[in-house]
């Protein structure tokens, strides 16, 4: 958790200007154009720069890149991760809730193109007991061992969770824009 929290405050200055994607009732949509699922950014550089300084771009964000990351040079870049990204308190205890998300990047001259997230389920798990945390609509019973984030209506439930969810996935994109405009580092300067 602490990991996570030191990335989203070292992105702050990058999210507050960077709203790419928005989860909806209906999954996660472009936030300025939700007809959209996907972003497009301009960029100057060919198919194959792009891809390079994305691919450096990724390599340095992960740990270990090898292990999240395939491509098809110079087309496309997956993203495979696991974050700890959505934190609620109940009855005074706090859960972190681990979610497993892939997300693609595209390349054309000129251009990248970042698929929205493929995350909707979230899981903490407490000995042999899981409970959830869906992205998705629904009911939770009387003895149910799933948070929604909206009710089955679509109304938003979980204000704080919702921006827990969209900061990280936005400041994940930002970081990974800095850096390709950067020459595919965040800094040069150590």
């Amino acid at each position: 958790m602490n990991k996570v929290l030191a990335f989203i405050m070292a992105l702050l200055p990058l999210m507050a200007a960077a709203q790419f994607f928005t989860i909806t009732p209906n999954g996660w949509k472009n936030a300025q154009d939700t007809s959209l699922d996907y972003v497009v950014i301009p960029m100057e550089g060919t198919q194959a720069e792009l891809f390079k300084k994305a691919k450096t771009a990724v390599t340095a964000t992960y740990k270990s890149a090898k292990d999240v990351m395939s491509f098809n040079e110079p087309d496309i870049i997956n993203i495979s991760g696991y974050t700890d990204c959505i934190s609620e308190k109940h009855m005074g205890m706090l859960f972190v809730f681990g979610m497993r998300y892939t997300m693609q990047i595209l390349f054309k001259d000129g251009k990248v193109r970042f698929n929205a997230p493929d995350a909707y389920n979230a899981e903490y798990v407490n000995g042999a007991k899981a409970s959830y945390y869906s992205l998705t609509p629904g009911s939770t019973g009387m003895f149910g061992n799933t948070l929604y984030m909206f009710d089955k209506k679509g109304n938003l439930k979980k204000k704080d969770q919702k921006k827990q969810v969209e900061d990280y996935f936005n400041g994940l994109v930002a970081q990974i824009v800095e850096m390709m405009k950067n020459g595919g580092t965040v800094s040069d300067d150590w």
